[in-house]
């Protein structure tokens, strides 16, 4: 399969319909290119059949083409009189106005006019004499192009942003690397969670960009971070934010040369006979009740995504374990969803199809999906919080204080207006 360095809407509606005639039967296979699409058989007046026949002839005489035959000229027409009606009671009583079976894509039938009369020639959904919805497939080429879609939206900021300053270092095979050293082409050192061991991991993308606003700044025995809101250690309990980190939290740090063959003394590990923690976690300047980021910084911020999540890193000449910016959870539920819905697209919504467009909105709408998820759960610990006498989240307490501030904004107007009304009445 030839390599896909740009996605376009003309390239995705081919692909598209490539999958859809999969499940299409067409009496021959020139059928199965249409020339235009309608919503209904009486759609197809003369005046309609000679603007399509228009539109075809200037486009084959700017091309040096020979001109079309209008008996040739193919329709689409989206109908559902072929598909079966839902044997599923249950699922029939949740949309009592459509009956019929939901398919993969909306159903259409193909007609070409013979002696001013439609006459069918093929039909979707349809596999020897028969409703079929099982027997096509997407092309490897489309799923490929979705699979990008996904890659390529997943590294806006706006869903990753999990980054270290750009003094911060990763230990891979060449050595310590920073920011401008570092490529997808090395390989790092990383700390595959599940079995508690440091294993070598291939690096799936580098993010760099430019930021500008408060950072974290986390000094403990043995380490000293400068990260950005939002980026996650890795504790004894698995990942955490840095805004839910407690100063008893316990963060490890390193691990023995029993884990791994590789000299980490000669890079600055100290050798242990079991994992190094560091607790006791000194937030400069923040407020120890109101976990928030307090030190200001303006420049180039980064973060390797890694195979396990993790990768080791190294600032001021103190050695930790970090965990990366990976959101392989948002990906994985985008791409289900978009393998489900992948050919809904319908290019009769619109004049200028735009399927583009449709896919990134699916993937956007998982993606928040799974945000908002994350916050339902912060809401729910940040109250278990609160019961327990404890702070809750730097989250929680930025809320409440725009919720006060809007009730004072309130009362205030409301004040003012009493005040105006009482200053208007006439004295007696």
């Amino acid at each position: 399969m030839e390599r896909i360095k740009y996605i376009t809407n003309r390239e995705l509606l081919l692909e598209i319909h490539k999958s859809k005639n999969s499940y299409c039967y067409y009496e021959k296979p020139e059928y199965s290119n249409y020339d235009a699409i309608v919503n209904d058989l009486s759609e197809l007046t003369p005046e309609f059949i000679q603007s399509v026949y228009d539109k075809k002839l200037a486009l084959a005489t700017k091309k040096n083409l020979e001109p079309p035959v209008l008996e040739n000229l193919v329709y689409r027409v989206m109908t559902v009189e072929h598909i079966p009606e839902e044997p599923d009671l249950k699922k029939r009583k949740r949309n009592s106005k459509d009956l019929t079976m939901r398919t993969s894509f909306h159903p259409f039938k193909h007609y070409i006019i013979k002696n001013n009369v439609p006459v069918e020639v093929g039909r979707s959904h349809w596999k020897d004499g028969q409703f079929s919805d099982k027997h096509g497939k997407i092309t490897n080429r489309l799923a490929y192009m979705l699979l990008l879609l996904v890659e390529k939206y997943s590294k806006r900021n706006n869903w990753r942003g999990y980054c270290c300053d750009e003094t911060t270092e990763a230990l891979t095979q060449r050595g310590w690397l920073g920011i401008d050293d570092i490529t997808e082409q090395d390989t790092i050192l990383s700390y595959d969670m599940t079995k508690k061991k440091l294993k070598w991991s291939k690096i799936k993308f580098i993010y760099r960009y430019e930021y500008q606003g408060n950072m974290f700044h986390l000094t403990v025995n043995g380490m000293d971070a400068l990260v950005s809101p939002g980026h996650k250690f890795i504790t004894e309990s698995g990942p955490k934010q840095v805004e839910l980190l407690d100063e008893n939290d316990q963060i490890i740090l390193m691990a023995n040369t029993e884990i791994l063959d590789f000299d980490f003394q000669h890079y600055g590990f100290l050798p242990r006979e079991h994992m190094i923690y560091g607790d006791h976690i000194d937030f400069h300047g923040a407020n120890q009740m109101v976990r928030k980021p307090t030190i200001p910084y303006k420049g180039r911020v980064w973060c390797p995504e890694t195979e396990y999540g993790t990768f080791i890193a190294r600032r001021n000449g103190t050695v930790w374990l970090s965990s990366n910016s990976y959101n392989d959870e948002m990906r994985g539920n985008a791409l289900m969803q978009l393998a489900d819905v992948a050919l809904l697209f319908n290019e009769a919504k619109s004049d200028v199809p735009n399927p583009f467009a449709f896919y990134t909105t699916i993937i956007k709408n998982s993606f928040t999906r799974i945000l908002n998820n994350e916050k339902k759960v912060q809401h729910i610990r940040d109250d278990l919080l609160i019961m327990h006498d404890k702070s809750p989240s730097h989250t929680r307490h930025v809320e409440n204080e725009m919720e006060q501030r809007s009730e004072d904004t309130v009362e205030k107007v409301v004040f003012q207006k009493k005040r105006g009304r009482k200053s208007k009445t006439p004295a007696t």
